[in-house]
């Protein structure tokens, strides 16, 4: 026996046959055999349970595959007062499942444009103070405020609060949404609740306290063991989505080196993170039999490092970082010889496959921010260095190193793809039917937010389309956007 769960509704597939709601449109319907199309974390086999307390799935792998060899066994097996089923094909059976979950997106039925708002996070070095907008940390509301519940009783964690009257007249079409007010976003792993609330209630509100109940975010999957999201006022920014994750025009990025590295302290320490890359290989070039045994994409670049131009590189990158360290951090840095000095070092790199020397020196602002947030900063009265990424959630920005504060910015401001409405495509891990439904609500995994978890990079929230007219948001479907 087989269970299937999907939020707090379940059913049982018993003898070989998957019940009727998860089968959806089954191109192999009549051939005796069943293929299981519905994602693998939502089906519960014998010997196969959920930790509540851990923060991924209890399971054994080799457990699960024993049991899912069991499962599509069963689900191959003839009835014996069928005839005999038409073989299928490799090629049958993979262009079916494409049709299928080709159809159940729903892509065909919305338009290839719709217009979203993407939400910002606001620069830690802006005023906080009087945001209308966030994610993450508590709701505002009115008094008698009651925190939405799953249908088994536990809280939920809140997700946002958005100001309706910041989105503008153009809000309401095509959404039923008022034209004033809050709408509030609480979610677990399985489902979703949204509370609208009117401007006179906004106006009223206070500051809500979370349930005594309210589990930690690791018991529905995320990896931080606080109870809440980390709170962040978002500031929101209207433009057209084709779903295609293209940023918003304004957006701050990474498009060219000049984007991000505006002062000598940048440019010191972006130079010191490429010299680190270079040497760590060395080091690894050092051990016996390291080059002899390496791949061809290996050798490729074992061999370049070695060129007298690539080592003569290396030379003028040493003296732009120590020419760096000798001027004022936060004074701009001299972007005619920035751009000189990257043309050089793609040039270098040109040819090359991905590995962290080659992408740091074209330039992998990405990479230098991970390694930004995990920095230690030793701080007054404080036994122990405080990571980066304390002091940024805290607001505490005067003990950021000098030179630094364009490049937070651009990373924390830049787009990290949470929106509100748009359109969400190219799930390839999913398929959930969502034809007939729109989305609502997009997060995606943020460190600074903690909503990273290990299977998934994204939760939308997704509601029925004629119910969204009427502005009805809730009884739609969570989609947790699977990695693979």
């Amino acid at each position: 026996m087989t269970e299937w769960r999907e939020g707090t509704r379940q059913s049982t597939c018993q003898g070989g046959k998957m019940p009727e709601n998860r089968a959806g449109l089954n191109p192999w319907a009549g051939r005796q055999r069943v293929l299981c199309t519905y994602p693998w974390r939502f089906m519960v086999l014998p010997g196969f349970r959920r930790n509540a307390d851990a923060r991924n799935w209890g399971y054994s792998r080799c457990h699960l595959g024993r049991q899912m060899f069991k499962l599509f066994k069963l689900f191959a097996k003839k009835s014996a007062a069928a005839p005999a089923p038409h073989p299928l094909t490799g090629a049958e059976v993979a262009e079916a499942w494409l049709r299928d979950v080709e159809l159940r997106s729903g892509d065909a039925e919305r338009p290839p444009q719709k217009p979203a708002w993407a939400l910002i996070l606001r620069s830690p070095y802006l005023p906080w103070e009087g945001a209308t907008s966030w994610l993450g940390g508590l709701p505002v509301a009115h008094e008698d405020f009651a925190w939405p519940r799953s249908a088994e009783g536990k809280p939920l964690h809140f997700l946002a609060q958005i100001d309706l009257g910041a989105l503008g007249q153009d809000a309401s079409s095509g959404s039923g949404l008022p034209h004033s007010g809050a709408l509030l976003v609480f979610a677990d792993y399985f489902s979703y609740r949204t509370v609208l609330l009117s401007q006179a209630e906004v106006a009223a509100a206070k500051p809500v306290d979370a349930p005594e109940d309210l589990a930690p975010l690791e018991a529905i999957g995320h990896w931080s063991d606080e109870a809440t999201f980390t709170r962040w006022p978002v500031d929101l920014v209207p433009f057209v989505d084709d779903g295609e994750g293209a940023a918003p025009a304004g957006v701050p990025g990474f498009a060219a080196p000049s984007d991000w590295i505006t002062t000598w302290g940048m440019a010191r320490h972006e130079a010191a993170f490429v010299l680190d890359q270079h040497d760590h290989l060395h080091r690894q070039l050092a051990q016996p039999k390291a080059v002899g045994s390496a791949r061809d994409d290996h050798k490729a670049l074992v061999g370049r490092i070695l060129e007298p131009e690539f080592q003569a590189m290396i030379e003028t990158l040493r003296r732009w970082h120590d020419l760096a360290a000798n001027q004022p951090p936060e004074a701009a840095v001299d972007q005619k010889a920035l751009i000189g000095l990257f043309a050089l070092r793609k040039r270098m790199a040109d040819g090359l496959g991905r590995f962290g020397l080659v992408m740091a020196l074209r330039g992998n602002p990405g990479a230098i921010w991970e390694t930004l947030l995990g920095q230690g900063i030793a701080l007054p009265r404080k036994k122990r260095p405080v990571p980066l990424i304390t002091l940024l959630q805290h607001q505490d920005t005067k003990h950021v190193p000098p030179g630094l504060r364009d490049f937070v910015e651009v990373c924390v401001t830049r787009w990290r793809r949470h929106k509100l409405f748009g359109l969400v495509k190219n799930l390839e891990f999913n398929d959930e039917d969502r034809r007939g439904h729109d989305v609502l609500l997009t997060i995606h995994a943020d460190e600074l937010l903690a909503t990273q978890r290990e299977h998934s990079h994204a939760t939308s929230l997704w509601c029925q389309r004629a119910a969204l007219l009427q502005g009805d948001l809730n009884g739609g479907l969570l989609l947790q956007h699977g990695n693979g």
